[in-house]
């Protein structure tokens, strides 16, 4: 199935644009500018699972719950994005999508999706029968990207399978798709369900360490948050709070702790007496010089004032 704006008179672009996308994705209501609507559809076959290529210029797409048919569409797009950038949304996380990023959404769900410009994505469509027998929340994944590692590996992969279309053989369809879904499935799979021959422990001291260098990085960020930290690497706030549980500490507690110890470092820096005690907290993401008081007498055992002047006497 094919479709394109290409031809048609501007008056009736946008009412054609969406009976097409209902007929293929489901119903969607779709905002526009100004500019002059282009669009087209390309709906092949992947494997055994449907697949749309989709360029548009319009500027986001929602689906409502009004618009959600539990009957219509029992699936899960995971979206390619080809080329230009998107915001995809669902269940109150974001993701932002760039050219070879991949997300997965719940097509039986309320959902957005905010366009840059001109826009090109391929939007694979795999029954939740297909996933949902994983070991996967999938519901706790979506709107997150697909680890890059693994994006590198699906996106080459999902685009020569829809260019080549129908050309396979129902055995080799039945091959495509389960590569698909195993390649999927691993890349979203819980930090902690790791199949090989590397220990679950060794796999968490690495994620752990990789997330503790970023928050190290960005502790200076007032806006640092599980989203934030989930969002930068692919993963759900959950998984980020259960990598943190399994070291014994919170992750609030241990970002704060640290955000403590670059604040105590540069009260007994000389070379910083020139700063107030309230400049040093708010460069290490604290906002409030009084909740940074109360914290740091907690964690130190004094005030931030004594404190810094029983260093500098040393």
């Amino acid at each position: 199935m094919f479709f394109s704006t290409s031809g048609l008179e501007k008056g009736v672009r946008r009412d054609a644009w969406l009976s097409a996308i209902h007929g293929q994705c489901g119903e969607f209501a779709f905002e526009f500018d100004s500019r002059e609507f282009e669009a087209s559809l390309d709906v092949r076959d992947v494997g055994r699972f449907r697949c749309a290529r989709i360029m548009q210029t319009s500027k986001q797409a929602t689906r409502l719950l009004k618009q959600v048919d539990t009957k219509e569409l029992d699936c899960y797009f995971v979206i390619l994005q080809l080329a230009g950038k998107s915001e995809v949304h669902q269940f109150g996380r974001d993701a932002e999508i760039a050219t070879g990023d991949i997300a997965i959404l719940d097509g039986n769900a309320p959902l957005s999706m905010r366009y840059g410009g001109r826009n090109s994505q391929l939007s694979l469509h795999i029954p939740k029968a297909e996933l949902n027998v994983r070991s996967i929340d999938w519901t706790d994944v979506t709107a997150t990207k697909l680890p890059h590692s693994w994006s590198a590996l699906v996106s080459p992969f999902m685009v020569s399978a829809f260019q080549a279309g129908n050309g396979f053989s129902e055995t080799q369809k039945r091959t495509i798709s389960e590569a698909l879904v195993s390649l999927l499935s691993n890349g979203w799979s819980d930090p902690f369900r790791v199949a090989g021959h590397q220990p679950v422990d060794s796999r968490r001291a690495e994620l752990l360490a990789l997330l503790q260098n970023y928050i190290l990085g960005h502790l200076d960020d007032e806006t640092l948050s599980p989203w934030k930290i989930a969002k930068e690497h692919g993963l759900s706030e959950r998984q980020i709070h259960r990598v943190f549980q399994s070291s014994g500490h919170t992750l609030g507690s241990w970002i704060r702790r640290s955000r403590l110890d670059k604040c105590a470092m540069d009260l007994r820096d000389r070379t910083k007496l020139n700063e107030t005690i309230t400049e040093i907290a708010f460069r290490w993401g604290f906002s409030d010089s009084a909740h940074f008081s109360r914290a740091f007498r907690a964690e130190f055992g004094e005030s931030p004032r004594a404190y810094r002047a029983a260093a500098l006497q040393r």
